[in-house]
């Protein structure tokens, strides 16, 4: 007697489509569901950019795209457009693939899941432990090795970085972004 296998005809919607030079991880999460021997369900790209190339790459597999709101447009629109593309696509599973969208995600997580969606998305407390501000902690009480950091909240507190951490050094955004550093200037 056979298995059923409940993953093979899901629908999956995939965040994170832009493969510039900043990619984001939602063009390989897609090819690696194609590649899966046991799915032969669809995939729905959500991007934030009419311009993302992961909406346009048919040949990864993706079966519909659409454009969801920048998580600065809050909670709200967000949902009233997933709640839209839901009606539209019947999606099973949400995978979002970005840093920057799992606050808004995991604010309307059961939102989400009223709407049908589930998610596979970490905890408030599981999210700030993997911060970037969190790095030299983490690897303090893993006892791993890791580039000495220190967080800036103010500008003038970078007149004096240098002092701690010699140039040349990375300079790294909040969730995206980092520039090699020599001077001040």
């Amino acid at each position: 007697m056979g298995t059923t296998n409940r993953y093979k005809d899901l629908t999956i919607a995939v965040t994170g489509l832009n493969a510039t030079d900043n990619p984001g991880p939602g063009v390989t999460v897609i090819r690696s569901l194609r590649h899966a021997p046991d799915f032969e369900g669809r995939v729905i790209g959500l991007s934030y950019d009419t311009l993302d190339p992961g909406l346009y790459a048919r040949d990864q597999g993706i079966d519909a795209g659409y454009l969801i709101p920048y998580p600065s447009q809050g909670t709200e629109a967000l949902l009233a457009r997933l709640a839209y593309i839901q009606d539209r696509e019947g999606i099973d599973v949400l995978i979002p693939n970005l840093d920057s969208e799992l606050p808004s995600m995991m604010a309307l997580e059961d939102d989400i899941r009223r709407l049908g969606i589930r998610m596979y998305i970490p905890s408030r407390e599981q999210f700030e432990l993997r911060g970037k501000t969190k790095l030299n902690e983490l690897g303090e009480s893993s006892n791993i090795d890791v580039p000495k950091g220190k967080v800036l909240m103010e500008l003038k507190d970078l007149y004096s970085l240098h002092l701690d951490i010699p140039y040349p050094f990375m300079l790294k955004g909040v969730f995206y972004g980092a520039t090699k550093v020599y001077s001040l200037d």
